[in-house]
């Protein structure tokens, strides 16, 4: 009997035990995530929660998975979504509104488990139409799947050395670029001559899928590589 895919076996573990117990919705994300800057959950709960003015329009980037979403309804009729987003530090409500959430696709997933990648302000908390005097709040000002990510924002860059590309390298490498399920990345690859001082970056359109199992072969034969984000400079 084949194993399941991951998440339709954390879905079922969440429904009968109530809690994800072989792994967590990120576990599969783990290269992605660390080539994006983002902050705990409970980091921001603790921001939120100390109410220091001095935290007053910071930026913030959180990863997590949604443990629940709800469409609602504001007082002047319009739509907008409460995102109930999960790490294993702890969650978070977010007001999501319906221009995001229709942009994200986020509004068409109240049903499946997804992980999202959610960029925003902290800012005065709103009391009706009047800030507050104190109390901080969050403003969402994006949110994008990992799956989005990686297949619209992400290109990995890999480094040959001339002097150590071998017939064994060679065949790793073409099995990487053949699809095999999963998540299929962009990937460019500089082939670098230290001794001429030169370099040759390839313009076909490779792509390769962004997981630890081929992450762990191109460490396996020394190969440098980085994920390349599009706003990274």
């Amino acid at each position: 009997v084949q194993e399941w895919e991951l998440k339709t076996k954390l879905l079922k573990e969440k429904e009968v035990l109530g809690l994800f117990i072989s792994a967590t919705p990120l576990d599969e994300y783990v290269p992605l995530i660390k080539s994006l800057s983002s902050m705990p959950i409970k980091q921001i709960n603790d921001i939120l929660s100390e109410n220091n003015p001095e935290f007053k329009s910071q930026s913030f980037s959180i990863i997590g998975w949604n443990s629940k979403i709800e469409q609602k309804l504001s007082r002047n009729g319009k739509n907008y979504y409460s995102l109930t987003l999960e790490d294993i530090s702890g969650s978070i409500n977010l007001f999501i509104s319906d221009e995001i959430a229709e942009k994200s696709k986020l509004k068409y997933y109240l049903n499946e488990l997804k992980c999202y990648f959610i960029s925003g302000k902290i800012e005065k908390r709103k009391s009706s139409d009047n800030y507050t005097k104190d109390g901080l709040d969050k403003r969402v000002n994006e949110c994008i799947t990992l799956d989005e990510v990686l297949t619209q924002k992400a290109t990995l860059k890999i480094l040959l050395n001339i002097k150590k590309i071998q017939l064994d390298i060679i065949n790793e490498l073409d099995k990487m670029f053949k699809p095999n399920g999963g998540i299929a990345v962009p990937v460019s690859i500089t082939i670098a001559d230290d001794e001429r001082k030169n370099h040759i970056t390839t313009t076909n359109h490779l792509k390769i899928n962004f997981n630890e199992n081929n992450l762990k072969l191109l460490e396996k034969h020394n190969i440098e590589y980085k994920l390349i984000l599009a706003n990274d400079h």
